[in-house]
């Protein structure tokens, strides 16, 4: 069996009652090169969103599913902005789902009207991650996020939950922070820290790509995919299994 995360495979290993030594972990992996090759005019693509050059974007990219904790995202986002009030910022959240009306709903309850843009669904997600300063997942649970290792691609600094496989692509310190779930100050505080810190923000995002290009890539996932194929056909034959 595979597992996209060691999150994943320790919960199929409890979950199922299978031996954990059957199931390898092998991460989802991206075309960095081809994904990076994307390129946009930032300024113009900001300027027709309503985004100011001076505006710091807070971006998310998640499907609007309960799990993803947009509705945290949104009260951490309007702490921010009693932390920050010297810099201007925008929540950027990329995605649809059957918690749209609800986020709606929080935006005016929170009046954030004017600094939240719900861009929907996209097909070219690689301009969202481009036009974010920092890339924030809220979610309360995950296998094993592509959008962190998207946006790490870019150069992108990153906050997460400390749930699920997130651990395994953010270290804590090194390209990002990780936070415990369903605590909006607490991600508040996180993003203050990213915001208030150019070169942090440069660190991490250095780091983070470096990550992706040792660990998350298209070429090592099907490597590891062809080799415990080859394994286990091999294993089959020599009468192993």
């Amino acid at each position: 069996l595979i597992a996209v995360s060691e999150a994943v495979r320790q919960a199929i290993a409890r979950d199922e009652k299978i031996d954990p030594a059957r199931i390898e972990v092998i991460y989802n992996g991206i075309d960095l090169e081809s994904f990076c090759a994307q390129r946009w005019d930032l300024l113009a693509e900001r300027a027709a969103l309503g985004i100011a050059p001076e505006e710091m974007v807070i971006g998310c990219v998640a499907s609007f599913n309960p799990v993803k904790c947009h509705l945290t995202l949104l009260d951490a986002f309007a702490h921010l902005l009693t932390l920050c009030p010297q810099q201007p910022l925008r929540l950027l959240l990329v995605g649809d789902g059957p918690m749209r009306p609800a986020i709606e709903a929080r935006v005016a309850e929170l009046g954030l009207g004017d600094k939240v843009i719900l861009n929907g669904v996209s097909r070219t997600v690689a301009r969202e991650f481009q036009l974010s300063d920092i890339l924030v997942l809220a979610s309360e649970t995950e296998g094993f996020s592509n959008s962190l290792v998207q946006a790490m691609a870019f150069r992108k600094p990153l906050i997460a939950c400390r749930v699920g496989g997130n651990p395994e692509a953010v270290i804590d310190g090194l390209n990002g922070h990780l936070v415990e779930p369903n605590k909006p100050l607490q991600l508040a505080e996180a993003m203050a820290r990213l915001v208030g810190d150019a070169a942090l923000r440069e660190q991490m995002g250095l780091a983070g790509h470096a990550r992706a290009c040792q660990e998350f890539t298209h070429r090592l996932m099907l490597d590891k995919t062809e080799e415990l194929i080859l394994k286990v056909a091999g294993d089959r034959m020599n009468g192993h299994y």
